[in-house]
């Protein structure tokens, strides 16, 4: 037994432009930088925009301060711009302060190495207080 499914049936499911099309190419593009601001905000640049960010109740207070988050994300991002290129940052020498440090580096992961576990007749070894005899 085939189905056939009409055109006209469930339409809003399907793709609008052809796959490969310049119109096609063009919505992506627009897609992909979206979804590039969005992991900014959400992952990178310090802020870590989640869910419970805020710890307050209401609409209007978590508006205002996810507003002033994303007014930090924005100058972060405006400032690494700038970093990037090497060039000074104009709003830095506007308000005269040429000597900040990097944000980047101040905020900077940096990831401890752990130290190896030692193998069972090194510790042996060392527990008895006499030197790995070489093979």
């Amino acid at each position: 037994m085939t189905v056939v499914v009409d055109a006209e049936e469930q339409a809003w499911t399907r793709q609008r432009t052809p796959f490969g099309s310049s119109e096609w190419a063009a919505l992506y593009g627009r897609r992909s930088g979206v979804e590039h601001i969005n992991a900014e905000i959400k992952h990178n640049r310090g802020v870590k925009i989640v869910r419970h960010f805020t710890r307050v109740r209401g609409a209007i207070k978590n508006h205002i301060l996810l507003t002033f988050a994303l007014i930090g994300t924005n100058v972060r991002m405006l400032r690494d711009w700038h970093i990037c290129r090497s060039v000074p940052d104009p709003w830095m020498e506007l308000i005269g302060d040429a000597d900040d440090p990097d944000w980047a580096v101040e905020h900077a992961r940096v990831k401890s190495r752990r130290k190896r576990k030692r193998a069972f007749h090194e510790a042996y070894y060392a527990s008895r207080g006499r030197p790995l005899q070489a093979a």
